[in-house]
């Protein structure tokens, strides 16, 4: 298998935000995004990916799913190739056909499978031969078990872990450093769900700084979690701190963001 795959990349999709982002789903009622900042943000965003080294594609906006800018939750994208999801909210059930028709040309192949379970790419944490997911409202045993038929001609083995009832997505709460390491909130680290792997703890106060996307040599992340900036500098990490207070208030955070690959 590709050395380091899980954070060398040469590409990125993204999905520009549609005005109707500020319809989005939400766990909390922190008040709408401003769309505007949100768009600048997002650019911003875009820009960090790019200084790590990737291509980035842009699809266009797509106004009938307010959440379609975390476009991450659509689709897997393993070695290239882009494997829809089946997002376990009933209003992005058409996200991964949107994803589809606008973005199919940026992958190697896309896996189109009908799957008989809810699964959320925010659930779905990717490690060189790993795959971890944390079963959530929005993903269910019954999609787990399905992607682990699907990526393990890729090479991966599956693991099924817990997501606390309070928190929305496996990811919101971690994420991954390199091959062998994954940063963590303590609440879900002493589920054990990391079990093999070195992790690093979070400031209790800033649980949001526990979602990052490690992207060649660089770590990209929220400016609004200083400590853990702060803490990963200190490890050595080359971090790209970027703006994130429009799409937290629609449950969203970096990794959501994009889906990272090589072709």
């Amino acid at each position: 298998m590709p050395s380091h795959r899980s954070y060398h990349f040469t590409h990125a999709v993204c999905r520009a935000p549609a005005s109707s982002v500020v319809n989005a789903l939400r766990l909390e009622d922190l008040g709408n995004p401003d769309f505007e900042l949100l768009c600048r943000q997002h650019e911003i965003y875009i820009e960090a990916l790019r200084e790590t080294g990737v291509t980035v594609n842009v699809m266009p906006a797509s106004e009938d799913y307010p959440d379609s800018v975390f476009v991450e939750d659509a689709a897997l994208v393993v070695d290239g190739v882009a494997i829809l999801l089946n997002p376990g909210a009933r209003s992005r059930n058409g996200e991964p056909g949107a994803l589809l028709r606008d973005g199919a040309r940026y992958f190697n192949r896309v896996i189109d499978r009908k799957l008989s379970g809810a699964i959320d790419g925010g659930d779905i944490l990717v490690f060189d031969d790993v795959v971890l997911v944390g079963l959530s409202e929005r993903t269910s045993e019954d999609g787990a078990n399905d992607l682990a038929q699907i990526v393990a001609p890729f090479g991966y083995s599956l693991r099924k872990a817990k997501t606390p009832s309070d928190i929305l997505h496996f990811k919101s709460h971690c994420s991954l450093l390199d091959e062998k390491t994954a940063i963590s909130t303590k609440a879900l680290a002493v589920s054990g769900c990391f079990e093999g792997f070195d992790v690093v703890i979070v400031p209790d106060d800033e649980p949001h700084g526990s979602n990052v996307i490690r992207v060649n040599d660089k770590v990209i992340m929220a400016e609004e979690a200083p400590k853990t900036v702060a803490l990963l500098r200190d490890q050595g990490f080359d971090v790209l701190p970027v703006p994130t207070s429009e799409v937290a208030k629609i449950d969203g955070a970096v990794s959501c963001c994009s889906l990272r690959y090589s072709l």
